[in-house]
């Protein structure tokens, strides 16, 4: 006499996202330097006040900006650092932090 027993193997149901692949992107903190004579700096690149809005959004398309540093010196104008600052906060809801240049 033969005797077989049979299992059924279990099946696991995967759910598919209906998403394409995500893609991970960056995290940027663009750093914004203000010097003495009124020169704009983004991450030690000279740039124009009227560039600051491009700037930013090429960033923004880049990746994720977190934050933004704006430093400047004492001896700069008032004027440039709110420049600076009405066109980050004009393309950007990123918190920006201000702070002094020492030296």
């Amino acid at each position: 006499m033969v005797t077989a027993s049979f299992n059924r193997d279990t099946v696991l149901d995967i759910e598919r996202t209906k998403n394409s692949v995500s893609t991970i992107e960056p995290k940027l903190t663009p750093q914004f330097t203000i010097n003495s004579k009124n020169q704009i700096f983004l991450n030690q690149r000279l740039i124009e006040i009227t560039a600051v809005n491009v700037n930013i959004a090429r960033l923004a398309a880049v990746g994720n900006i977190n934050s933004i540093s704006l430093r400047a010196h004492p001896n700069s104008q008032h004027n440039t650092l709110v420049s600076v600052l009405n066109a980050i906060k004009a393309q950007t809801s990123a918190p920006v932090s201000i702070g002094e240049i020492l030296n």
